[in-house]
């Protein structure tokens, strides 16, 4: 009896087709295609199943599955087939019994055109040979290609009947919709990890405090989430963006080149983004290797931008991502997910910098843009730790107030700012500038000695004047010295000797510099000769 004519096989099959419409709804892809293949072996009375999916990313056909015995499974699992090879040679009308369903003979020469089949070595009991072959094409309800449905060696050894192929289209056109159910599942399974990564990372912004710490969970996120294999996160600096997180393929980029690529019409679903040829970005003639790709929407010498776009739509950095792990362009929902990203990339930067600036006026003044006093006993300690000791130089312009009182409080600022930048261009790696606040001042020198700070003292005081001159003409500066290899003690001790030190230059006439010596003493400190004037 076969399942046509009712009994016990019909309703196994009607079992087996209600199983299927099930299937994609809770199972994954590949558990769609063990369902299927096991429908049409164990019910439909096939020996060896093969299952193709389709490959949007390569334009062909891979088999993943195949049931039968071990040869089959050698000889084809994995193996591949272009579109236009099965769908011009093998999927041609006259092959074709019933809509979707082809059926190829032995003395059919298409398959000639496959690149590896396999013939069972079994002789034929029946009407049905060793070299025939039956197709079942599987489409999505939109009639794109999903894959395709391979059968031989039918258990009754005979060619299908009307009513056979009529239950092979039923279990094709149930097994399309159940791989296309899965499929759709498993993308929007994705969309919500994406979706609940981006949540995640927006409860993380908080606790990033500078663009490279924001940038790298941004990268984070388009490798994990989004499976981009490189992602490279650009800052605009000047005329430039330059990368700060990710993988740079380039030290930096020319912000023009960038927003001629924004502007430039192109292939993205989404306004926001746009993907461009590599080559075309980066002006160059050298292209990289072929990947072989060659789906309308195959990835292929490409790079995705994405714009992360501050106040007014300006440019403040940018994605620029490659290698999506499904090899191709992202679709519409895709790229409105990234963008995003971008604008939680965009707010966590502005705040990132609104705490990085509000963290360097705390610890730094305004007007000259040094270190300020807040914190200076504890750097002081810190760089007192340094192997060859640390030298304090404590500096005071003389008679500051009558420049205020004088030329009024903005020429006084003035002066303040110009000596900030003269101990900023005397201060050398690992130096710290501070202005203790009024007219006084103090560069910390770790790794200095006695000598090397009292030199360091005669050349600010010497340069002062000149440095000045446009401003205020003839205007002094007192300096005091304390080197740890003299004074000893921790930072405080130091600050106190140089202090003292600067007193003591105040005391001799101002406009000269004094060392502090052990016991509580100062010297002053013999002058070289003149500093040379600026040309």
């Amino acid at each position: 009896m076969t399942a046509a004519e009712g009994g016990p096989v019909a309703a196994r099959w009607l079992e087996a087709l209600l199983a299927l419409a099930r299937t994609g709804r809770d199972r994954s892809v590949s558990d769609t295609l063990v369902a299927v293949a096991d429908t049409v072996q164990s019910v439909l009375g096939y020996g060896a199943v093969a299952v193709n999916v389709y490959r949007p990313a390569w334009h062909d056909y891979e088999v993943v599955l195949v049931l039968g015995d071990a040869d089959a499974r050698a000889a084809l699992m994995y193996t591949t087939n272009s579109y236009e090879v099965l769908h011009e040679e093998l999927l041609r009308p006259e092959f074709e019994l019933l809509p979707g369903v082809y059926f190829l003979t032995g003395g059919d020469a298409v398959w000639d055109d496959l690149g590896t089949t396999y013939t069972p070595t079994s002789p034929a009991s029946g009407d049905w040979q060793p070299e025939d072959g039956l197709i079942m094409a599987l489409r999505s309800p939109s009639g794109e290609p999903l894959g395709l449905l391979s059968v031989d060696q039918p258990a009754s050894g005979c060619r299908p009947t009307d009513a056979e192929l009529q239950m092979l289209v039923a279990v094709s056109a149930h097994a399309a919709l159940a791989l296309d159910t899965a499929q759709r599942n498993r993308a929007a399974a994705r969309h919500r990890d994406v979706l609940m990564a981006l949540a995640g990372f927006s409860a993380r912004l908080g606790a990033r405090t500078s663009d490279a710490a924001v940038l790298d969970g941004v990268c984070a996120v388009a490798t994990q989430a989004f499976g981009f294999g490189s992602v490279t996160a650009y800052v605009c600096r000047g005329e430039w963006l330059v990368p700060v997180a990710g993988r740079a393929r380039t030290t930096r980029i020319p912000l023009q080149s960038v927003l001629a690529a924004l502007d430039r019409p192109g292939p993205s679903a989404d306004a926001g983004c746009r993907t461009v040829e590599r080559a075309w970005f980066l002006r160059t003639h050298e292209r990289p290797a072929e990947r072989g790709r060659r789906g309308s929407r195959a990835w292929s010498h490409d790079w995705l931008l994405v714009p992360l776009r501050g106040p007014g739509g300006l440019l403040v950095g940018l994605l620029v991502l490659d290698d999506p792990e499904d090899g191709l362009r992202p679709d519409a929902q895709t790229e409105r997910e990234l963008l995003l990203l971008a604008d939680q990339a965009t707010a966590a930067l502005a705040v990132a910098r609104h705490r990085s600036e509000l963290e360097h006026q705390a610890h730094h003044d305004a007007l000259t843009g040094l270190r300020n006093r807040r914190d200076l006993e504890a750097v002081l300690d810190d760089l007192a730790r340094h192997p060859e000791g640390i030298a304090v130089v404590l500096c005071d312009l003389d008679h500051f107030k009558s420049i205020n009182d004088r030329f009024g409080h903005a020429v006084g600022d003035r002066v303040l700012s110009r000596v900030g930048e003269l101990l900023r261009e005397h201060a050398g790696i690992g130096d710290v500038a501070v202005r203790l606040g009024g007219e006084e001042f103090c560069l910390l020198l770790p790794g200095t000695d006695d000598a090397g700070a009292r030199a360091a003292a005669e050349r600010l005081r010497a340069a002062t004047p000149a440095r000045l001159a446009d401003l205020v003409d003839g205007q002094t500066m007192s300096v005091g010295v304390a080197a740890a290899e003299v004074v000893g003690g921790g930072g405080e001790a130091l600050l106190r000797a140089a202090d003292a030190a600067l007193y003591a230059a105040k005391r001799a006439g101002r406009d000269c510099s004094f060392a502090a010596r052990a016991g509580g003493r100062a010297e002053r400190v013999l002058r070289g000769p003149a500093p040379v004037p600026p040309l």
